[in-house]
């Protein structure tokens, strides 16, 4: 039986992936910190990301890291460290979400935001707070921290995706329909083009 870190890296990709995203990074995440927990860095392993790879080496047989809070605290600061051409935001967003379900919100936050506001050019801190505002239902929030990562990074497309959907979750249609081109415009991704089209029949079933 998993033990409960396991559940919630579970629980996580559940939450956050298809049942056809078998190569997500979600996925990838999971495997790689149910490694972790068994003292495995497998650093050879196709789908060990270079933001967590130096991580494991150092740190997968750490008998202090005893505790589901000291091992996702650990890989969170570590992240945050991260080279900006290393870290995948997704990776940091799911460490944050699991430390959130097993703490206080507010103190997950505070080192992000700190990170944040030290170095505005990075895409990914931004990025993780707006989808933690977005898991909270805060909109206007999550609006404007995924602004701020479209501005660090305007060469993405996942930014522009994810400020499409607050926006739409905030009923700013045109604005969100904007965001949805700007990422397809950098990238094609067949979930963008199914949000931006459910965008486009909400707002032609709207009234004129």
């Amino acid at each position: 039986m998993p033990d409960r870190l396991s559940s919630l890296l579970l629980a996580a990709f559940l939450c956050s992936c298809g049942p056809s995203e078998s190569d997500s990074v979600d996925l990838q995440f999971t495997r790689l910190v149910l490694r972790m927990k068994d003292g495995v860095a497998g650093g050879s392993d196709a789908f060990v990301t270079p933001d967590v790879k130096t991580f494991l080496d150092a740190h997968a047989s750490d008998p202090a890291l005893t505790a589901d809070r000291d091992r996702l605290t650990r890989m969170r600061d570590h992240l945050l460290a991260a080279r900006s051409t290393e870290l995948i935001p997704e990776n940091l967003a799911i460490v944050s979400r699991l430390l959130r379900s097993i703490g206080d919100d507010a103190a997950v936050r505070e080192p992000i935001e700190h990170a944040a506001a030290a170095d505005p050019t990075r895409f990914a801190l931004p990025y993780v707070l707006g989808r933690l505002a977005q898991d909270a239902g805060q909109c206007d929030e999550a609006i404007g921290w995924f602004t701020r990562a479209c501005a660090a990074a305007p060469e993405r497309p996942d930014g522009y995706a994810r400020l499409g959907d607050a926006l739409a979750d905030a009923n700013r249609l045109d604005e969100a329909l904007l965001a949805y081109e700007g990422s397809l415009a950098r990238a094609h991704d067949v979930d963008v083009v199914k949000a931006r089209d459910r965008v486009r029949a909400r707002l032609d079933a709207s009234p004129k």
